[in-house]
């Protein structure tokens, strides 16, 4: 993914990307527990079966971060593939909810976070007993 800035430039994630490649289940949940809530891929770049959406419940209903929920779930449940290549240029523009300081307000933003890796614990405790 790159950022498409409002004058047409593009920048890459302030992060490094990981190396293309598999992630295994528990991956990317174990790196979001271990840095502070924080993903090692951008959750609008998640393609996945419709089947495997729908059963999972789709997106979580929550007022930002329902795409991190839906990733979370789907990867403690099964591998998947990360490309190196940007397959999306993210809109950066300043009515973006993402973009003001309330997104991340800890009050807020951490009790959401923590109800994304419940329900992925949750995921995870029921596909390791099945």
């Amino acid at each position: 993914m790159l950022d498409l800035l409002p004058d047409g430039s593009t920048i890459g994630w302030e992060h490094a990307d990981p190396p293309e490649g598999q992630f295994t289940p528990t991956q990317v949940l174990n790196y979001f527990q271990q840095n502070i809530y924080r993903l090692p891929v951008h959750p609008a770049t998640l393609c996945i079966r419709r089947e495997l959406a729908l059963a999972l419940g789709g997106w979580m209903a929550l007022p930002g971060g329902e795409d991190t929920g839906l990733l979370l779930a789907v990867s403690v449940i099964a591998d998947g593939y990360f490309i190196g290549k940007p397959g999306l240029l993210y809109r950066k523009h300043p009515d973006q909810i993402t973009g003001h300081a309330a997104w991340t307000e800890p009050s807020e933003w951490m009790p959401r976070m923590r109800l994304i890796e419940a329900r992925a614990l949750a995921l995870q405790k029921l596909w390791e007993q099945r």
